[in-house]
């Protein structure tokens, strides 16, 4: 719901305060006491469980993430100090000119009434709208077994890792959902130049780009190759000049995103601000080469 946009980041912060059997302080040093790692974060199209650990803790690294995915504590007390956590978060991003830039070009690229143009932490407006049942809803909604995937990495033979989560076979039922791909975006006809003035910035904040190639496009590879020397390394050529050679920023970059949905392209720097129109004819000049 693009009302309650923030309501997965929301989720996700929640896995982590306890489960049924243990308080936010217990679940935080079981995890502790196995020297382990275990986070649970929501991007732009995945709520992702990580975990980190010795192999020789790896079943009872994985029983705590089960602990966590199965049995959420929903404590009302948590849920209530998260939301005021990030509607803080929310109004200190907005005295920061980088945060403001981003944000505004991804409305232009995607559109307002577009989900992909949101923080996926959410506005203070669409927060304030959500509830704990709410969560609840999400969660026992949007989490199927049939959209996850399992990656694992390590010293873990096959056999091991199939005996381990071969329990999620029986506890995690199918359920009926589909996951619909945002609108179509916007589309732009014509160069446009946008400014958002912030006085006393000491730096200009440059976003450059427009709708490029979704991950699954045959050409992306291809075009991230291609990226490399403009602006996808520290070497690259955009870096090189506005920051080893100019000096205006401490760096420039390039790069394509994207991924079931189309993404964009961005340039992207902050620089000196007598230094604006240069830089962005740096940019233009060698985007065009």
């Amino acid at each position: 719901d693009i009302n309650k946009v923030g309501s997965a980041n929301l989720v996700s912060r929640m896995l982590m305060q306890g489960t049924k059997n243990k308080t936010p302080l217990e679940l935080e040093q079981a995890i502790e006491d196995l020297g382990s790692n275990i986070n649970v974060v929501t991007t732009d199209d995945a709520v992702l469980i990580r975990a980190n650990c010795l192999s020789t803790k790896f079943a009872e690294t994985f029983d705590l993430v089960e602990e966590i995915l199965f049995e959420p504590r929903w404590d009302a007390k948590e849920f209530e100090r998260l939301k005021t956590e990030t509607i803080e978060t929310i109004k200190r991003s907005k005295t920061s000119a980088s945060n403001t830039a981003s944000m505004v070009f991804s409305k232009l690229i995607y559109g307002d009434d577009n989900i992909l143009s949101k923080n996926i932490i959410g506005t203070e407006q669409s927060l304030s709208l959500i509830t704990l049942d709410d969560l609840k809803n999400y969660y026992t909604h949007s989490l199927a077994p049939q959209n996850a995937s399992i990656t694992i990495a390590g010293d873990v033979s096959e056999d091991d890792a199939i005996d381990v989560f071969e329990n999620l076979e029986t506890k995690w039922k199918k359920i009926d959902v589909k996951i619909p791909l945002p609108a179509v975006v916007n589309k732009l006809s014509t160069s446009s130049v946008y400014f958002i003035d912030f006085p006393g910035a000491k730096q200009s904040e440059i976003r450059i780009g427009n709708l490029a190639l979704a991950y699954t496009h045959p050409e992306y590879f291809k075009a991230s190759v291609m990226n490399y020397k403009l602006g996808g390394s520290f070497n690259g050529i955009v870096n090189l000049i506005l920051r080893e050679e100019k000096g205006y920023t401490y760096g420039a970059r390039t790069g394509f995103t994207g991924s079931e949905y189309p993404g964009y392209f961005i340039a992207s720097a902050g620089v000196q601000s007598n230094a604006t129109l240069e830089s962005a004819q740096i940019f233009r000049d060698e985007m065009a080469k």
